[in-house]
């Protein structure tokens, strides 16, 4: 099963046992499932949201343009790595990870093997990038649940997230220029 599938059962047996145990009522069920949608509805607006802006930029070939920036003016490996770092941080921070990857991956894939940096190399630093996003503003996701959970306002997280934030963009740098540090358990396993 899925990790969605699984996370349904999950729920619904966690259910099952808490009525059986008599640890919830249908009163508390209902207040949980109020909760539940305050709190999912301002997230899955920003993934609408998210969804539009990812819409937009295949309809305005915005990946097509970037194929042709790296044609014309990148000629160095590490050069082509910190332009990719820095468009997918922006990236990231106002377009949704999944149709980030979905839209992203086949454009920048040729051009990253192509300076021959690993494929594997390269998804790691997609990712974590596009992680990275998920708690920059002005999307964040995770800004926005960490305050629907938290009733802190968004200014407070953000300053208390900051030095993770810079954590995060360390261990990106590194990621990005030292390879061995995420190949070489693929090396070593698939040789």
């Amino acid at each position: 099963m899925t990790p969605t599938e699984s996370a349904v059962i999950a729920i619904l047996y966690s259910l099952a046992l808490a009525f059986i145990y008599k640890q919830m009522t249908i009163r508390q069920f209902k207040e949980v499932l109020i909760e539940t949608v305050r709190t999912t509805i301002p997230t899955m607006s920003i993934l609408c949201a998210a969804q539009v802006f990812g819409w937009i930029m295949a309809n305005e070939q915005i990946p097509q343009l970037v194929l042709t920036f790296f044609e014309t003016f990148i000629h160095s490996k590490w050069a082509a790595l910190i332009v990719v770092n820095i468009f997918l941080l922006i990236v990231g921070c106002f377009m949704e990870a999944g149709a980030a990857l979905i839209i992203l991956v086949p454009v920048l894939l040729p051009i990253m093997t192509s300076f021959g940096v690993d494929p594997v190399h390269f998804g790691i630093i997609m990712v974590l990038n596009l992680m990275i996003g998920l708690i920059t503003p002005p999307v964040g996701i995770c800004l926005y649940i960490l305050q629907s959970i938290t009733s802190l306002t968004f200014a407070t997280i953000v300053k208390r997230i900051f030095p993770y934030l810079m954590a995060l963009i360390i261990s990106l740098f590194i990621v990005s220029f030292v390879p061995a540090t995420v190949t070489w358990l693929p090396n070593l396993v698939f040789g």
